[in-house]
Parts: C-alpha cells; sequence; structure tokens
C-alpha cells in the first residue's frame, strides 16, 4: 500500500513532463513553420563599380556593324563638240554630237504635194561631209555633214517641174554666217538677178527670192536656218506656183525636230 503511495506522484510527474515536451515540441513546429512562409527580404541589385567591366560576347558571336560614308557622284558635265552625245545634249542643243542623220530629215516623195495632180519622183542627190561640193561663199565654216536631193514630176506632155533640196549641218555658231551668204551662192550659178519676196517666217530665220528666166521658166528660193541645220529649196518650172513651196519650205522645217 505505501508502496503504491509512493509511485503514484512518479507518475504523476512522468505525465506532467511528457505534457510539457509535447507542448514546446509544438511551438517549435508551429513558429518554424511561420517562419517560413514569411516573405524573403527584397535582394538589392548589384550595381557594378567604376571598375568592373559589365560582361560582354565573345567576339564570334558579335555583330559587327560597318557604317561607310556615302560617296556623291558628282554630275558629269556634258562637253559638246567631243563626239559623244551625252546626258542633257540633243541634236539642237549639239548638232555636233547628236546628228540625227540627214537622210532622215530630208525631203521624201511623200512630204511633196500633187502638182496639177501629177506625182513626184527622186531623180538623185547624194551625201556629202566636205564643203568643195558648195560655193566657196559658204566654205569655211566647219561643215558636218551635207545631203542635196532632186525631184520632177512624173513625165508629162506639157508639165515639168523641178525642186533639189540641199540641206547642211554646221555648228551652232556659224549657222548664222552661212544663212548671210544666201543670196551670194545663189548668184553664183546665174547672172539672171534675183527679185526678193516676202519673208515665209519658217524656221529661226528665212528669206524668199525669184528668178524669171527669158525661157518663160520661173525659178522661187526659199532658204532657212534651224538651229545647226541650214536648207534651201529650188523650184523651177512653167506656170508653177509659189505657194506650192511654202508649203513644201514648211514641211522641211518640220521634219527637222
Amino acid at each position: 500500500m505505501n508502496s503504491q503511495k509512493g509511485i503514484a506522484p512518479v507518475v504523476i510527474i512522468l505525465a506532467v513532463v511528457i505534457l510539457l515536451g509535447i507542448g514546446a515540441g509544438g511551438f517549435v513546429l508551429v513558429s518554424k513553420n511561420k517562419t517560413s512562409s514569411l516573405p524573403s527580404p527584397i535582394q538589392e541589385e548589384k550595381i557594378p563599380s567604376q571598375t568592373e567591366k559589365p560582361a560582354t560576347l565573345p567576339v564570334e558571336n558579335q555583330k559587327q556593324t560597318v557604317i561607310e560614308p556615302k560617296t556623291v557622284a558628282e554630275p558629269k558635265i556634258a562637253v559638246c563638240g567631243n563626239g559623244v552625245c551625252e546626258q542633257g545634249e540633243n541634236a539642237v542643243s549639239c548638232p555636233e554630237d547628236c546628228s540625227v542623220g540627214l537622210e532622215r530629215i530630208v525631203l521624201f516623195e511623200s512630204d511633196l504635194p500633187l502638182i496639177q495632180n501629177v506625182a513626184w519622183q527622186h531623180v538623185g542627190g547624194n551625201g556629202f561631209s566636205i564643203d568643195s561640193f558648195l560655193d566657196k561663199s559658204m566654205r569655211g565654216f566647219g561643215l558636218l555633214e551635207g545631203m542635196s536631193r532632186g525631184f520632177e514630176t512624173v513625165p508629162s506632155r506639157d508639165y515639168l517641174v523641178h525642186l533639189n533640196q540641199l540641206l547642211l549641218r554646221f555648228p551652232l555658231e556659224n549657222i548664222e554666217k552661212v544663212f548671210a551668204a544666201t543670196k551670194t551662192s545663189l548668184n553664183a550659178f546665174s547672172s539672171t538677178p534675183l527679185e526678193d519676196l516676202p519673208n515665209p517666217n519658217i524656221g529661226d530665220r528665212s528669206v524668199a527670192f525669184k528668178r524669171s528666166l527669158g525661157d518663160g521658166r520661173t525659178f522661187y528660193y526659199i532658204a532657212f536656218i534651224k538651229k545647226g541645220y541650214y536648207s534651201s529649196l529650188e523650184f523651177s518650172g512653167t506656170g508653177i506656183n509659189y505657194n506650192d513651196l511654202e508649203y513644201i519650205a514648211k514641211k522641211a522645217v518640220e521634219k527637222i525636230k
């Protein structure tokens, strides 16, 4: 009995110790869980010091962009007279270099009107580049090229008309001098005097003449210049009309574009 009384206090003490131990363990576990659930403090971004160099990619992985300076081409200045038709030049501004070919702008049968319902036919002509073919009054002005063309109406029993065209190309600075020699050159082929006619006002400058021969034939002449081109037209026959020559001369001017 006494031994049982001695054991009872010991049992009670052990029970209390166990309960205290369990309570302490639970408190520690709860505190640990609360601590792990709290947010971690914000880490400050590390700013490299002035002595630290930022990390760089390997040279083979870097794309190197090379900016080359832009070069602006200087505009090429056209030089008239060098034998090359350059940008900015044309057959009008520089006929020396940009000839369109006289054979393309001379008169053809299709350009000529019917004369009393009679058609024309080509009867000769040639191209040349030396001024010995010209009257001496027109030489020495730097002839570049020339061409002559001859036409006549298809032979008829009582009606035959002749037309001759002379088309010349000179340096632009000499074309006025060539034009001034027109009357002198026409007088070189006949002693019959020329009669001045009203200016037909075609091309850049123009002039017209008439010559009457004793055999009933009449010669009409129109000469004009347009830029670097000089052209003279001789219209001859019996019973011819000057208005027909004016029409032909305007056609000749139009063909020089």
